[in-house]
């Protein structure tokens, strides 16, 4: 069945800008932004409405996946830690990281159209892989999505600058329930990034052990001069008090690890907690 409207016809299928803009008119599609967010940043139809989709942006908030000291059991919501990210400072994805975010605008859909999330040219081009899940007719609320960073250097996100497109699909019959409509909609009128719900059970609420991030953040700024104290300092002693070259007092320092004194038990510790902080890091 083909709609007329302003002289275009609107089969089903992806909208156009001009199809978008008509069901936003008439109450089909409806994108705002929260109250605490507004009116610096506000949806605005002249910027983000594109030929065949909506730019959207991104809240800002996102969940780490903390480290775990076994496997996320199935019924677990309590594997990430929140981060609010200041506003107005860019969002810093680093090397190999995945984030979870929600979108800055809420999206409300009526029963007849569903959409698709897909990352910007010009975030995959940074090697930026965007992940998020089919967006149901009847949607309500901010659109999850999962930000990989498959490249070699950190990728700096700011706020203002768009960070998906939604795609807009309109089906050919409404279906019998919308999602916002089910009794088992588990995000529904979700804001900001929220845990899995996957096998959860109302009232039930998973812990677990985990490795603080803060014992992390600890070893990282301790590690420098820690190898300072164990290799540098040694080997600067060494050349300063023989009148020996670097290279001689570095061959002096490995002979001595030979001797296995306490001080070369530290340096082999120093070493395999090293690895074992590098094997951790890539588990988050």
């Amino acid at each position: 069945m083909m709609e007329n409207v302003n002289n275009h016809y609107l089969p089903t299928g992806i909208l156009s800008d001009e199809a978008i803009k008509h069901y936003i008119q008439t109450g089909d599609i409806n994108i705002f932004v929260d109250s605490e967010y507004e009116p610096l940043t506000s949806f605005d139809e002249s910027k983000q409405i594109q030929p065949g989709s909506v730019d959207l942006r991104f809240r800002p908030q996102i969940r780490h996946h903390k480290i775990v000291r076994k496997s996320i059991p199935y019924e677990c919501t309590d594997y990430t830690a929140l981060e609010d990210v200041p506003l107005g400072e860019p969002l810093l994805i680093k090397p190999n990281e995945s984030i979870c975010i929600t979108t800055l605008e809420q999206v409300v859909l009526t029963k007849n159209i569903s959409g698709f999330v897909y990352g910007r040219s010009s975030h995959i081009r940074l090697q930026l892989s965007f992940e998020s899940p089919y967006i149901n007719p009847g949607h309500q609320g901010a659109i999850p999505l999962t930000i990989t960073n498959n490249g070699k250097n950190t990728v700096e996100l700011k706020q203002e600058e768009p960070i998906c497109s939604l795609v807009f699909n309109k089906l050919d019959a409404p279906p019998a329930v919308g999602y916002a409509e089910k009794l088992d909609a588990k995000y529904a009128n979700e804001k900001g990034p929220i845990d899995s719900a996957l096998g959860q059970k109302e009232g039930a609420v998973a812990k677990y052990q985990t490795i603080p991030q803060k014992m992390l953040k600890t070893y990282d700024k301790l590690a420098p001069s820690t190898f300072a104290a164990l290799v540098i300092v040694p080997t600067f002693l060494i050349v300063r008090e023989n009148n020996q070259t670097v290279g001689d007092a570095l061959s002096a320092l490995g002979g001595a690890i030979l001797s296995f004194s306490l001080y070369h038990i530290f340096i082999i510790l120093f070493i395999l907690s090293y690895i074992l902080r590098e094997g951790l890091s890539k588990q988050s």
